[in-house]
């Protein structure tokens, strides 16, 4: 009787114990996934910014656009640089830039450099997710953003987003004179923000006792990128 006692307590310890280790793997399974998704998200933030921050840091003027115009340097037609804004978001945004290859080394100098039309445009992505405000868990469609170069459409951005605003920054206008745009783009502008939330797909695949999850699954970005061919 002794041993089968001792023999039921045997296997009630090593059955806990087996839980207990299995719970552990669940849970250590459940936090590298949400590290592996907080960290995709940051690297879509930080590429999104990357390639924005290129292309508007190497804006210029109407008249730095003309000139290169006058030399054959600019094939964007008629310069242009205007913001459209619909509610709290950003539809597009296009200006003349230098045609700096991106995140090279030993570039040209800027004064070889042909002039570009870049325009960004916020795009339906044709689907929707549910992201936190404070405590309010909200449903918000998601949107990518299509560049195109002299109005020659180079592809859509991979990364997927729930907001995007440009402001802009004019001389004189202190450190609170950030204005949403929408029109032309103001000659005296000295710098230009952008702000956006990136997501990540998938993020309605979540139970009950994880919806901090959610929060995991996206990263709000802004900068404020000065405008040196301005001044």
């Amino acid at each position: 009787m002794q041993f089968v006692l001792d023999h039921i307590s045997a296997l009630i310890i090593a059955s806990a114990v087996i839980l207990i280790i299995a719970v552990i793997q669940v849970r250590g399974s459940f936090d590298l996934i949400e590290s592996t998704v907080s960290e995709s998200v940051e690297r879509d933030a930080i590429s999104l910014h990357e390639m924005l921050q290129w292309d508007i840091v190497h804006m210029t003027t109407e008249d730095q656009t003309n000139d290169r115009a006058a030399d054959g340097k600019y094939f964007g037609g008629s310069y242009e640089c205007a913001f459209s804004q619909s509610g709290d978001l950003t539809d597009t945004l296009t200006f003349a830039a230098l045609s700096a290859p991106f995140d090279t080394t030993g570039a040209p100098p800027l004064d070889s450099l042909h002039a570009i039309k870049v325009s960004y445009a916020l795009v339906p992505n044709g689907d929707s997710t549910r992201v936190w405000s404070d405590t309010t868990e909200l449903r918000v469609p998601l949107y990518r953003l299509q560049r195109s170069v002299n109005d020659t459409l180079t592809g859509f951005l991979s990364e997927i987003i729930t907001d995007f605003q440009v402001q802009q920054l004019s001389v004189g206008g202190g450190p609170e004179g950030f204005v949403a745009l929408n029109g032309p783009c103001p000659s005296n502008m000295r710098a230009l923000r952008y702000e956006y939330r990136v997501v990540t797909p998938g993020v309605d695949f979540k139970t009950t006792d994880q919806r901090n999850t959610n929060r995991l699954n996206q990263r709000q970005f802004g900068i404020t990128v000065n405008l040196d061919n301005y001044k």
